[in-house]
């Protein structure tokens, strides 16, 4: 598969979440966009993989022990810890496409959200991001993913490692909506404040670039929702 060809689809997808996700968002529509990109950047891979005769799995491994290679201080008892390291992150290779997918969805949302703030457009989304609220049936993830994590470390499961990766793929895709539902969560959260739009900018960058928004935000948007900290009438709207 070329490039050009890559590029092509990339472009085409990216327009479609722009034109029909990004201007009347719900959590179906979300959900099947990155169904969607998931399933092309996953045949990206299989193709990749394939050309060298490797699984995805197998690829990625090999990707990132030639990473790892080339880095310093991976050697004797480093070099068998990295080695775990490597293959445990492998073994997530599908729960990681789907994330990569959600984040790419998520930034052509925001940047429809900011053009319409610059343009002084109304974005036409049925409630403002303060007040998503995604359905409790988006936290099944958590659930399930747990469920089967206190399985599969059970003594007479241990021995079927496949059991605990499905478990790990499952609490990985976990994360996406709980992030969302933090992001609404704390959106909702700054305007109680009464933080301005461009302070509430420098929040978001700053834990962007600090790395805090990837712990914060799933925690809050799980806590969000049982503790409801933005109060919301849970009767009407919850986007599905």
């Amino acid at each position: 598969m070329t490039a050009v060809v890559i590029d092509t689809i990339d472009f085409l997808l990216f327009a479609i979440t722009i034109f029909w996700v990004a201007r009347k968002p719900s959590t179906i529509k979300v959900s099947v966009m990155i169904g969607i990109v998931s399933i092309e950047q996953m045949g990206i891979a299989f193709v990749a993989s394939a050309a060298e005769g490797l699984s995805v799995y197998e690829y990625y491994q090999h990707q990132m022990s030639a990473a790892m290679q080339s880095a310093e201080g991976a050697v004797g008892t480093q070099a068998g810890v990295a080695q775990e390291a490597i293959d445990f992150v492998a073994s997530l290779w599908p729960s990681l496409f789907v994330i990569q997918a959600a984040i790419l969805v998520f930034i052509a949302i925001v940047l429809y959200w900011g053009l319409c703030v610059l343009l002084k457009r109304k974005t036409g989304w049925s409630v403002p991001l303060s007040q998503v609220d995604l359905p409790i049936w988006t936290v099944t993830p958590v659930l399930v993913g747990l469920a089967l994590y206190v399985a599969a470390i059970l003594p007479a499961v241990q021995d079927f490692p496949a059991l605990f990766a499905v478990a790990c793929n499952v609490l990985a895709l976990s994360i996406i909506p709980c992030t969302a539902q933090g992001v609404a969560s704390s959106k909702g959260v700054m305007n109680q404040m009464g933080l301005s739009l461009g302070w509430q900018t420098c929040v978001a960058l700053l834990g962007i670039f600090s790395g805090l928004a990837l712990f914060v935000l799933p925690i809050q948007g799980l806590a969000d929702y049982w503790a409801n900290f933005r109060k919301l009438p849970r009767d009407g709207v919850a986007q599905g």
